[in-house]
C-alpha cells in the first residue's frame, strides 16, 4: 500500500512539473488563505457641530509592526511567508448614546483611511452616501472588494482614521464601534 502512494505522489509531482512551466506557477498554486474578524475598536465621537466638511471621527494609531508583534507572540513565524494581508470589510455600529437626533442618518458620507510612515496615506473603504433615515451600523464597502494593507503594517506606526461629511450636527457624544475583516495570503 505505501508503494502505491508512493507513485501516486510521484506521478503528481512528475505532472506538476510538466503542467507548470514555471516555479512562479508552482508557488501560486502552494499559496493559502487565513481569513481573520480583527479586534473591534471603539471610539468615543464627541458632539460634532461643523456639517458640510470632512470631519475626523476617531483614530487608532498603533506603534508596533506585524514584525514585533509576530516576534513577541509566535517567535517561529516567519513574516515572509505573508504574501499579502487584504482588508476585505469594515463594518460601524453605534453602540451607545444613539437616538432619532444622533445616529448615522447625520452623516452623509464615511469612509476609512489607512496611513503609515513613509506611505502615502490610503482611502480602504467608503460609502459615499449614506440613506438620510435612522440607522446605527453601517457596512463601508472596501475598496475594490478587498485592499492590500501588508506595506502599512510593516511600518513601526501605522493608524486607521474614520472620517465622515455630517449633514446634520450631533448634540451628544456617541460610542463608536468599529470591525475590519482580512484575508491573509501565505506562500514560499
Amino acid at each position: 500500500m505505501k508503494n502505491v502512494f508512493k507513485k501516486i505522489g510521484i506521478a503528481i509531482m512528475t505532472l506538476l512539473v510538466f503542467t507548470f512551466s514555471s516555479c512562479e506557477e508552482l508557488e501560486d498554486l502552494l499559496k493559502f488563505n487565513f481569513d481573520l474578524e480583527g479586534e473591534a475598536i471603539y471610539f468615543d465621537v464627541e458632539a460634532i457641530s461643523e456639517t458640510g466638511e470632512l470631519t475626523e471621527l476617531g483614530r487608532q494609531t498603533y506603534d508596533r509592526s506585524l514584525a514585533d508583534i509576530l516576534a513577541e507572540e509566535s517567535p517561529n513565524a516567519d513574516i515572509n511567508k505573508i504574501k499579502e494581508i487584504n482588508l476585505t470589510s469594515i463594518t460601524l455600529e453605534i453602540v451607545e448614546g444613539a437616538d432619532d437626533n444622533n445616529n448615522f442618518q447625520n452623516i452623509s458620507s464615511i469612509k476609512a483611511e489607512i496611513e503609515a510612515d513613509g506611505l502615502d496615506g490610503k482611502t480602504v473603504a467608503e460609502l459615499s452616501s449614506i440613506p438620510d433615515v435612522y440607522a446605527t451600523k453601517l457596512v463601508v464597502p472596501v475598496t475594490n472588494g478587498k485592499v492590500n494593507v501588508k506595506d502599512y503594517f510593516n511600518k513601526t506606526n501605522f493608524s486607521y482614521a474614520v472620517k465622515g461629511v455630517f449633514r446634520e450636527p450631533t448634540t451628544k457624544t456617541l460610542k463608536l464601534k468599529v470591525t475590519a475583516n482580512y484575508s491573509f495570503v501565505f506562500g514560499l
